[in-house]
This record gives structure tokens, C-alpha cells and sequence, in this order.
């Protein structure tokens, strides 16, 4: 099997496969809320990192009418 996954710059008419690494792992910390991190490389050197925090809407909603 061939895959062409990855991340691409494209300009006019040209497509170039980027040498960059990632990772995006996801866990959940309690119920409906989940936290996650995702990592990139480029050339192997990193640089990005952003964390993430993701809550259902139905915990949203209810923490809204909590605080009032």
C-alpha cells in the first residue's frame, strides 16, 4: 500500500512533501472533559506545541448555570 499522507507547501502548479513530524495525543481527565497535546518537528528540531482542553457542550452548559 502507498499512502501520500503528510503535510504539503503547494504553489502554482507544485506540491512538495514538508519533513515534519507530529504527534497529537489525547486523553480523557475526567468525564466529558478531554485534554491534548500536539507536537511538531521540523528537520527534527521542534517547534510547536499547543495543549489543548475539550469539554462536551452539555458540561459547558451546565457549569454556565453552576456559576450563576
Amino acid at each position: 500500500m502507498n499512502s501520500n499522507a503528510g503535510i504539503y507547501l503547494a504553489w502554482n502548479q507544485h506540491l512538495l512533501a514538508l519533513p515534519i513530524e507530529e504527534t497529537f495525543h489525547v486523553k480523557e481527565i475526567e468525564d466529558g472533559r478531554l485534554y491534548a497535546e500536539h507536537h511538531m518537528w521540523i528537520f527534527s528540531i521542534p517547534f510547536l506545541k499547543i495543549t489543548y482542553t475539550i469539554e462536551h457542550h452539555d458540561l459547558l452548559a451546565k457549569n454556565a448555570f453552576s456559576n450563576k
